[in-house]
């Protein structure tokens, strides 16, 4: 099932706007689709900017966190930014995703489960690092890279490579 497919509960789970930016600038974040090979859909809510606030993967079953673990490291630069210590899974019920939500899962009888991956931001020295995206690369192809924070958004590295 690619994100954009993502039907039903699955869909009705993962909102398509999030909270404002995390650590960045107060912009609502927006949920991006991504293939990511994880067994089910998977979005990415970065703000206008392109600084990552969480990556989630869904599914009617945990996805693999190995799994997700080694897709994002293939598509992240460095690659040691993805860390396991960064993962957290939840189980999502009805009541606390909305009506939507709510009438889907209560058809299905299961909660939905989520594995989400935030990267917090971090400093070396005094200069401010996040994570960021580029979606130059289509919803299968979606990068990652680590950057210093700058007024726009710093060049990505496997366009400029």
């Amino acid at each position: 099932m690619t994100p954009a497919r993502a039907t039903g509960p699955l869909r009705a789970a993962v909102p398509a706007t999030g909270g404002p930016c995390f650590g960045h600038c107060k912009a609502p974040t927006r949920a991006h689709p991504v293939s990511l090979g994880a067994g089910g859909p998977a979005w990415v809510y970065a703000c206008p900017e392109g600084v990552v606030s969480v990556v989630i993967a869904a599914g009617e079953r945990r996805p693999d966190p190995a799994t997700l673990r080694s897709a994002l490291r293939a598509r992240t630069r460095p690659p040691s930014t993805v860390r396991l210590r960064d993962f957290r899974s939840a189980s999502r019920y009805g009541p606390e995703l909305g009506r939507p939500s709510e009438r889907a899962l209560a058809r299905s009888g299961r909660p939905i489960r989520l594995l989400y991956w935030r990267v917090y931001p971090w400093k070396v020295g005094d200069r401010p690092y996040s994570l960021f995206a580029c979606f130059r690369h289509g919803p299968s192809g979606i990068r990652f890279y680590a950057a210093e924070r700058v007024p726009k958004q710093p060049p990505c590295p496997f366009c400029s490579a």
